[in-house]
Parts: structure tokens; C-alpha cells; sequence
């Protein structure tokens, strides 16, 4: 059959227009098949800024173990400050734990080992990196309590922080902060005699003071002593307002 000259030309236009559009989709749709055979990490915890990290989890797109095999080396080149004990708890899921909750002031770096092979074969479709850290000290326990009504005008405090302070940096950031005051009050450390003498009289109030020397456990708070008592106490902070509080404020 003749076909019409505009009609031929409008048919060569069409078939011009469609042939690049099966030759562009047939590639695509083979990266997408080779992107989805690549070994990745499908879900890491914790990232960022995390208080109290007791474990690393990390599960992958495809069993890396055989199941009831953990003995595959770590997954990860680590770069962290505490050791830890890595194992594989089940084919596709590596874990990470630490002896005890981390304190302030780390940071871990877990890098995806470029050698890292599945059990089928696979390799990283692409290098993977994850951080978190611990980040500054933080208070842990204090007394008198947070939101506590009994603060008398000169009032020491004392804190339980998660990691040692630098004294420059405590006296330069932490105020006391009055109600009904828009000003904030400085705060003194207090050292040497007269922690010492403060620290001795806190001892008799039993189990408030046990739960400051050891937030986690009171219990075992209450059994600290001679040398264990001492260590614990060398971690807290003794502060008091440069200035007499008002009387009846929070």
C-alpha cells in the first residue's frame, strides 16, 4: 500500500520520536537491577548526638553469615575511643556492645570495609559511613533534686556530671537562674577544706546521697566505701550562687 507523502513523513516522525525512548528505558531498567544487587547497609543505630549508647546495630540488605556461624570478621574499619564487642547476631544483623553506657565526650566512626563480601557474592554498591558521639557533659543527678522546694538562701548543689569539666569552662557557662529574676547569678566551685567538710555532713543523708554517687543504682550507692567512696566522690561538682537567693523562690 502507497501511503500519502505527508502521512509517510508523519509515520517516520513518530517512529524516530518512540525508538529513543526503548533504547534509553532498556538501560535504565539494567543499572536498577545492578544497583539493587549491591551489598549496602539497610538501617545503622544510633547517628548523631546520642546520650547513654550501651550498642551499635547494623543490618544489611543480604545475609553476610551463615546462620549459627557469628564467627565473620567485623564489618566496619572502627575508629572509637572505648572498645567494644562485636558480634553477629543473626545472618544479616552485627552488633556492637560496650561494657557499660558511654560517657560524654565520645565519638565513634564505623567505615564499611571496601573488601566486605555477602554470603552470595556481593560487594558495597557504595561506601558507607556512619558517626555518632556522645557529645558534652551532662548532669546526671544533683542535690538537692531537680525541681526541689527545699533551697535554702545559701544554697550549695551539688551534681553528679556524666564526664569530667573543665573548671574554666564550668565557672565561665553555669549560672543560677531565679525566678522572677531576668538576671543570671554566677556560681563559685567549691574546693579543697570546704568540699571536703561538705562532702563528709552530705554522707549522713542516706539514700539521697547514695543515688547522687551512683545514679544508675542507689543500692550500690549505699555500699560504696573507703576507696570506692572516695573515687566516686571526686567526680562531683560543688556549686553555690555568688549571691543570697531570695527567700521563697524557685
Amino acid at each position: 500500500m502507497v501511503f500519502p507523502q505527508p502521512l509517510q513523513g508523519k509515520a517516520m516522525r513518530l517512529l524516530l520520536i518512540m525508538l529513543p525512548l526503548v533504547f534509553v528505558w532498556i538501560p535504565a531498567s539494567l543499572a536498577l537491577a545492578a544497583e539493587g544487587s549491591g551489598l549496602r547497609v539497610e538501617s545503622f543505630s544510633p547517628q548523631g548526638t546520642v546520650k547513654g549508647v550501651r550498642q551499635v546495630t547494623a543490618r544489611f540488605s543480604a545475609p553476610m553469615v551463615a546462620l549459627g556461624d557469628p564467627r565473620l570478621p567485623p564489618p566496619f574499619d572502627l575508629d572509637c575511643e572505648q572498645p567494644g564487642t562485636g558480634r553477629w547476631a543473626d545472618p544479616r544483623t552485627w552488633v556492637l556492645d560496650f561494657d557499660r553506657d558511654l560517657p560524654a565526650g565520645i565519638r565513634c566512626r564505623f567505615t564499611l570495609k571496601p573488601e566486605l563480601r555477602s554470603l552470595e557474592g556481593h560487594q558495597p554498591a557504595a561506601m558507607q559511613t556512619f558517626t555518632f558521639d556522645t557529645g558534652g557533659p551532662a548532669v546526671r543527678a544533683s542535690l538537692p533534686e531537680d525541681g526541689s522546694i527545699r533551697i535554702d538562701e545559701r544554697q550549695v548543689f551539688l551534681l553528679a556530671p556524666d564526664a569530667p569539666v573543665e573548671r574554666d569552662s564550668l565557672l565561665a557557662h553555669a549560672y543560677c537562674e531565679v525566678t522572677g529574676l531576668a538576671e543570671r547569678i554566677g556560681v563559685d566551685l567549691i574546693e579543697g577544706p570546704e568540699r571536703d567538710s561538705l562532702l563528709r555532713e552530705r554522707r549522713g543523708s542516706g539514700y539521697d546521697y547514695a543515688s547522687l554517687l551512683s545514679p544508675d543504682d542507689a543500692e550500690a550507692g549505699m555500699q560504696l566505701r573507703d576507696a570506692a567512696l572516695h573515687e566516686a566522690e571526686a567526680g562531683l561538682l560543688a556549686l553555690q550562687c555568688r549571691r543570697s537567693l531570695p527567700p521563697d523562690t524557685d
